[in-house]
């Protein structure tokens, strides 16, 4: 749990242990009402260490609390790979007939275990259902001519196949930086992200950004001047 859910969570059980102490008491009148805990994380925000002693009750359990983990989800696709007992170390469930570890990916990494994500992309069998078709086979990296500009010009007039632009927004995206190459399309995937919100449209307008130094363009010369 993060701070505010903590305090969300601990303000909620504090409101069920009132109501059983006052049960004669209309429960509109809640020392621990909705409003009063939404009041406390707002004074949290603005200055933890002085919340903490104004609200004590609710406090004494706020560091054994943050960070429980209070829901369980699996990477659909991510295979760990270890040189060690994984079960012996750190213990695994069983999911809907998988085999689940009990670590989340940033304490994965931390203790030097491999995560391989395998994604299975529908694009990739409408090109081979597209090749059968045609009565040709399915097309090796090294044979795709990956600066055909006739290709580039039909990729912006339908998304089907194209991975990651089939939405309307990223499509959208696509078809006004009317991307050259692929370098042109891997800007415009990060740009779409929600980290590149501050630039995006500026970059798929293709306007050139200036840094304060002369090495950072350089160095940002192909992104239009962008940290993507």
């Amino acid at each position: 749990m993060a701070e505010l859910a903590t305090i969300d969570d601990i303000g909620g059980a504090l409101r069920i242990l009132w109501e059983q102490e006052h049960p004669d008491v209309d429960k509109k009148h809640n020392a621990w009402s909705l409003s009063y805990v939404d009041g406390i994380k707002r004074e949290f925000q603005n200055n933890p260490e002085e919340t903490r002693k104004n609200y004590p009750e609710l406090f004494y359990y706020y560091d054994g609390l943050l960070g429980t983990k209070v829901s369980q989800s699996v990477h659909p696709a991510g295979m760990v790979i270890s040189p060690i007992d994984l079960d012996a170390e750190y213990g695994v469930f069983d999911k809907d007939g998988d085999r689940c570890l009990v670590l989340d990916m940033d304490e994965l990494h931390e203790v030097g275990a491999a995560k391989y994500d395998f994604l299975i992309l529908k694009s990739v069998q409408v090109i081979r259902d597209t090749c059968r078709y045609l009565g040709t086979t399915y097309p090796k990296t090294y044979e795709v001519d990956w600066d055909d500009e006739k290709v580039w010009e039909d990729m912006i007039r339908y998304p089907g196949a194209i991975f990651q632009f089939e939405g309307d927004y990223a499509f959208k995206s696509l078809k006004q930086f009317e991307p050259h190459n692929i370098f042109d399309m891997s800007l415009v995937t990060a740009c779409i992200r929600p980290s590149g919100a501050s630039y995006r449209e500026a970059l798929l307008e293709h306007n050139e950004h200036r840094n304060p130094s002369e090495l950072i363009d350089n160095l940002l010369k192909n992104n239009n001047g962008y940290l993507v």
